[in-house]
């Protein structure tokens, strides 16, 4: 398959499989990790989203308050 030319450069497509996020015993997500372009794409949504008058959204914030990460 192939993808538009630059689409490598946000590192949003990848060759290999997808990585697995540490989880519990119970199953929940224990630490988080995003690549420094996801946190790249939230910043540009966040700021998009002020730009335009919305209201903030939790989904676009990677870590909350508490220093805990969203899952």
């Amino acid at each position: 398959m192939s993808r538009e030319p630059g689409t490598h450069e946000l590192g949003l497509f990848s060759a290999s499989a997808k990585r697995g996020q540490p989880r519990d015993q119970r199953g929940r997500f224990v630490r988080v990790r995003y690549s420094a372009q996801r946190l790249k794409v939230l910043e540009v949504a966040r700021k998009m989203r002020a730009d335009m008058g919305l209201p903030p959204c939790p989904w676009l914030e990677p870590y909350r308050k508490d220093g805990s990460a969203d899952a």
